[in-house]
């Protein structure tokens, strides 16, 4: 008599997210501000910002939906950040992520 209410076949296991496409997700974040990135690593890892920059609205509302796509855009973030020669940014992480920011080989 449920089958009539539920149709079973519509509902499957959730299953894996796709893969991130991490060359692409690496020219986004090259095109943003290093101050840009430093907001957005801090929002990822629930941090308060330092340069008040405006995240898009994907990174508040849909991007902690999807576990494996946030770490990839952390570590794409990092990466990227490591890079820089800003002071701001490698004092930031100093005094708001308590880390050194180490250069990605």
């Amino acid at each position: 008599m449920s089958e009539r209410f539920f149709d079973v076949n519509k509902h499957q296991p959730a299953g894996k997210e796709k893969p991130t496409n991490v060359a692409k997700l690496i020219e986004v974040v090259k095109n943003e501000t290093d101050e840009t990135l430093y907001d957005w690593f801090a929002i990822l890892l629930g941090k308060p910002t330092v340069f008040g920059t405006e995240p898009p609205n994907w990174l508040l509302d849909s991007i902690h939906r999807f576990p494996q796509k946030r770490i990839d855009l952390l570590n794409v973030i990092y990466i990227v950040l490591s890079e820089t020669d800003s002071p701001l940014i490698a004092l930031a992480f100093e005094i708001y992520m308590g880390c050194k920011m180490e250069p990605v080989l």
